[in-house]
């Protein structure tokens, strides 16, 4: 058999090859060196398909957003969905919140509208995170009256995502911001039976609270965060009678001095 005739026979055995690629849709990579050559088939999916998944809302880690990414141009496109957890969705970059914990294998296919499809695979591990917490600091828990506590709203969230609320009471008694106390030695007591400078809520993080009297004392921190949920803490703050800690002091100065 002569050299042209081999070519032929090689041409003939490409072109039988090249149809059948297409009836199957498979991509066909050809080799020739010489007098040799050799055929290599190989199928790969004809849409390069990406997906990218970020958090949608930083406060729920259940929650993801994913989006689609591909190099074909023959439009329309569809898209398939699969997020591992029994859902599904067509559309193109969706919102979906797993519902347990666990690790879940989420699948796009994009199909156009010549019948090619591609597809791709990306794990997400869904983590429990712990609940937004509301917690109360105090520079003090008790002292003689009249009593300055500096106040402290604390949580675990983002501050700049949650909203605080303050009440103080019993609100039977003097309470007061600091922003409203003007206290002289001796003058306090007179000073504060105007109860027009009594306040009993604050929606600062660290408010500053003069109790005014004797007496047990509480106050309630309410931590809202985006989601409108709700977390509370309250701590109790006790006061002393000023009076009997000085007559204390007196008696003591006075067997001292006998």
């Amino acid at each position: 058999m002569d050299d042209k005739t081999k070519r032929s026979i090689i041409i003939f055995e490409i072109i039988i090859l090249i149809l059948a690629s297409i009836i199957t849709g498979n991509i066909l990579f050809t080799k020739y060196s010489g007098q040799k050559n050799s055929m290599i088939s190989e199928t790969v999916d004809p849409i390069s398909v990406d997906i990218e998944s970020i958090l949608s809302d930083e406060t729920a880690s259940n929650q993801i957003a994913f989006v689609a990414k591909t190099n074909d141009q023959n439009k329309p496109l569809t898209y398939q969905w699969e997020f591992g957890d029994g859902c599904t969705s067509n559309d193109q970059n969706p919102i979906h919140t797993f519902k347990k914990t666990g690790i879940y294998q989420t699948r796009l296919t994009v199909s156009d509208s010549s019948g090619n499809t591609g597809s791709d695979i990306i794990t997400i591990n869904i983590e429990e995170t712990a609940p937004v917490e509301a917690k109360i600091g105090v520079n003090t828990w008790s002292g003689f009256e009249p009593l300055i506590v500096y106040f402290y709203g604390n949580t675990n969230n983002d501050p700049a995502n949650v909203s605080y609320y303050w009440e103080f009471g019993p609100k039977n008694r003097m309470i007061v911001p600091m922003s409203n106390y003007q206290y002289s030695r001796g003058s306090f007591r007179r000073y504060f039976n105007n109860r027009q400078k009594c306040q009993y809520d604050s929606y600062e993080q660290n408010p500053i609270i003069v109790f005014c009297y004797e007496g047990l004392y509480w106050a309630k921190l309410t931590v809202t965060d985006e989601n409108v949920n709700t977390y509370t803490d309250m701590v109790w703050i006790q006061l002393y009678d000023i009076d009997i800690h000085t007559t204390a002091l007196n008696n003591i100065f006075s067997n001292n001095n006998t």
